[in-house]
């Protein structure tokens, strides 16, 4: 909660820094520095959970150290592979040549963003959850929301080369601190009769549709972004990305819960406790419905007063967009952990194929809305197709047996979430 918070104050705070044209230039580097540090990692994250949970379940913990070794390796390597794309890559969004002095920062900021997040994921699935889900995006929301308000305190404006240089100062700490546990952790570890882990052949072979299925599903939630700067203008951009930070932030109950449960999805599957883990499944997701419905109505009743009174005048329209979009946010909470259960579940390459055939159909879509309708278009046209592409895997879970809506019992779900042997309870 403490990091939800601190994300909604840090927005506030750049927001009020940077001009609406800034800040879109802001979210849309920052957009682009996701995308590659997704390629960059080649799908580390999920992998590096999945592998970490299973050979930690297995008690072959100290095989964990080598598979950070191999992850790391690769994620290197896709740094460097990818360095070649920046300049083409930032050119294609329209920017002028003259704004590439950030391309630098921009390399720095996939890099931080590519390691860092397969560390937190190996060591929440080497039982530190809480230690890894604080790396993954809390403390640098946390470092975030002091830095930029204390800049508003003192400075009250900034260049949008200022906030991406700060945001890339962070971003390296979070990873130096990520490392640092990693190392201690390892240094813990008893390696004595531990069985060696997969071979990087083996990592790779897992976590190449899962690169795919990362690409399309941030390609669904951002494209629209990216197509906003580039056919109508940065002001727009930065309008629809406060948009898109505030229904992040809407969403980001269910994405917490996910990180607590996930290490505790991988313990049952692998048990073959079918019941509990159904139980599990539709008990986070009522929570998480709890929580984001109150979320959405109490942004439909004040946030035509708070967006405009939090961010300013220019951004009041994001509380428009934001309204739209919220229909995708209550249709992807209420089909819960679905992805994530099959990610985990080894139906990867089947959720590669509804991503691909998702992105494939909303791209063109969405351009032709925006063009004809500006940047409403643009909302309805994300909204419809996450809301689309979150069924469909609602409905894959359904088939392999599993039910990931909500259970209508608020009681059996607090039960279910605070049993004494959650994954989610403490770090082992």
């Amino acid at each position: 909660m403490l990091g939800i918070t601190a994300a909604f104050l840090s927005n506030i705070f750049l927001a009020r820094l940077l001009t609406p044209a800034d800040l879109g230039v802001y979210y849309i580097i920052f957009s682009l520095a996701m995308f590659l540090s997704i390629i960059a990692r080649f799908g580390m994250r999920q992998t590096a959970l999945r592998i970490s949970g299973e050979l930690f379940g297995d008690g072959n913990v100290g095989a964990i150290a080598s598979l950070a070794d191999r992850v790391l390796a690769v994620v290197l390597i896709g740094n460097f592979a990818i360095a070649a794309v920046y300049a083409p890559a930032y050119l294609f969004l329209g920017f002028t040549e003259s704004s590439l002095a950030l391309l630098p920062f921009l390399a720095l900021w996939v890099f931080s963003l590519s390691v860092l997040v397969p560390v937190a994921e190996i060591l929440r699935g080497a039982g530190r959850p809480r230690t890894g889900a604080l790396l993954d995006a809390p403390l640098f929301n946390l470092m975030a929301f002091m830095v930029f308000g204390a800049w508003l305190f003192f400075q009250r404006e900034a260049s949008v080369v200022q906030a991406i240089s700060a945001a890339n100062v962070l971003s390296l700490a979070c990873l130096i601190t990520g490392l640092v546990v990693l190392r201690t952790y390892r240094g813990k570890v008893d390696r004595s009769g531990s069985k060696v882990g997969p071979d990087t052949g083996q990592l790779l072979r897992i976590s190449s549709p899962i690169l795919v299925v990362n690409l399309t599903t941030f390609l669904l939630g951002n494209a629209g972004l990216w197509i906003v700067g580039y056919l109508a203008s940065a002001q727009d951009a930065g309008v629809y990305g406060v948009a898109i930070r505030l229904f992040n932030l809407m969403a980001l109950p269910l994405l917490v819960i996910n990180m607590a449960i996930e290490p505790k999805i991988i313990t049952l599957r692998s048990k073959g406790d079918h019941h509990q883990l159904n139980l599990l499944l539709q008990s986070s997701a009522a929570l998480a419905l709890g929580v984001s419905g109150a979320a959405v109505l109490a942004m439909a009743l004040v946030g035509h007063w708070l967006v405009p009174t939090a961010f300013g005048e220019g951004y009041a329209h994001a509380y428009h967009y934001l309204m739209i979009l919220a229909v995708a946010n209550l249709v992807n909470v209420w089909t819960g952990s679905a992805i994530n259960y099959l990610l985990i579940s080894g139906s990867e390459r089947a959720v590669m194929v509804v991503n691909s055939v998702a992105v494939v159909l909303t791209l063109p879509i969405l351009s032709l809305l925006t063009v004809e309708y500006g940047v409403a278009g643009t909302a309805w046209g994300t909204a419809i197709a996450i809301s689309a592409q979150q069924l469909a895997f609602w409905q894959l879970s359904r088939r392999k047996g599993v039910n990931t809506h909500p259970i209508y019992s608020f009681k059996q779900a607090f039960l279910t979430l605070t049993r004494k042997d959650s994954a989610a309870s403490k770090d082992r």
